[in-house]
């Protein structure tokens, strides 16, 4: 994807850093502001991601020379093209980011071009700053091994083919779309290109895990917190199919999130007889569990409860004590 290494950020000496960037964004000759905050917005993350830049790295559509985007990494530009109205916008593109609904935008790839547009100014902007924030993840960032990554969303789409007998012989991201004020990714269109006459299997292998899912079977198979549906696209150069693919619930990652392992400072409370462990206290007795020391054990309320007492967590008269002597896990 854009700011990972590849066409865009690049290793010129061949030491392991990035050190140029292959890429320009475009805006259009009268941008709105919410076009000029989300091409500022994916200039900063290409300017994070690398050592050096040549600038301007922003620009408007007449002040780029005529020569076509893409084409071999390290001899021309990239072009991030931002904004419903730029005439560099591929009108197909165009017409996707139109037909969206109303504060929705779309970051698209295609024919080595980056668009970003909305279906009106504000759908740019959400667009331009969620792709730039919250890449290589669909939304939550929340480390790459238990993440919904690119890399891990295009591993899933081809080992569940793959399981079915069909192989995958490229698989690319084409379309994502973001909403303003909606804290995940609303779809992503990810095409699984295969070997001639495979596509009908490969439509047919989806759909069983999409119907799988409306049973409540497989739910843990292309299934993701992040992103409400994803749309896999399988061609095989005669046919091409799109599979829907919704999200039904949230995996058990986000369910059931691992529990965390206190660390030695946490637990450290004031007992009145000093800081952490009592002075009587044995060795790790102040660290989790009760009080510390017999001073401290003297001087604390009473956490007992009478019959009659509400068990509830906001009861005014124990709920102070028992965070000061109880270590819940």
């Amino acid at each position: 994807m854009v700011f990972e290494r590849g066409s865009v950020l690049q290793d010129r000496n061949g030491d392991d850093q990035i050190d140029f960037v292959a890429g320009q964004v475009v805006l259009p000759e009268d941008p709105a502001p919410q076009d000029v905050a989300a091409a500022a917005a994916v200039g900063a993350r290409l300017g994070l991601e690398t050592s050096g830049l040549t600038l301007p790295l922003v620009v408007r559509a007449s002040e780029i020379p005529a020569a076509p985007a893409g084409g071999t990494a390290g001899t021309t530009v990239t072009r991030i093209v931002v904004g419903a109205a730029n005439p560099l916008l591929p009108p197909a593109i165009a017409a996707r980011a139109a037909a969206l609904e109303p504060g929705q935008g779309l970051a698209a790839f295609a024919g080595g071009l980056v668009a970003i547009a909305g279906r009106d100014a504000a759908g740019t902007q959400a667009a331009g700053e969620a792709f730039a924030s919250r890449s290589p993840y669909l939304w939550n960032v929340i480390g790459r091994e238990e993440g919904d990554t690119f890399d891990r969303i295009a591993a899933d789409a081809a080992g569940v083919l793959q399981d079915g007998g069909i192989a995958v012989t490229a698989l690319s991201f084409d379309e994502l779309v973001y909403e303003a004020e909606v804290p995940e990714m609303v779809r992503a269109t990810v095409t699984a290109t295969v070997p001639a006459g495979r596509a009908t299997r490969a439509r047919d292998r989806l759909t069983a895990i999409a119907d799988g899912h409306r049973r409540g079977r497989e739910t843990d198979r292309l299934n993701y917190a992040s992103v409400r549906e994803v749309v896999y696209r399988v061609a095989d150069g005669r046919d091409t199919f799109d599979v829907s693919m919704p999200r039904v619930g949230l995996t058990s990652r986000y369910l059931n999130p691992p529990r965390r392992e206190p660390t030695r400072f946490e637990g450290q409370r004031d007992t009145g007889a000093g800081r952490g462990r009592g002075a009587g206290a044995p060795a790790g007795g102040g660290g989790r569990g009760t009080a510390t020391g017999g001073a401290a054990r003297a001087a604390a309320p009473s956490t007992s409860r009478s019959s009659s007492a509400p068990r509830t967590a906001c009861s005014p008269t124990t709920t102070a004590t028992a965070w000061r002597t109880t270590r819940h896990p």
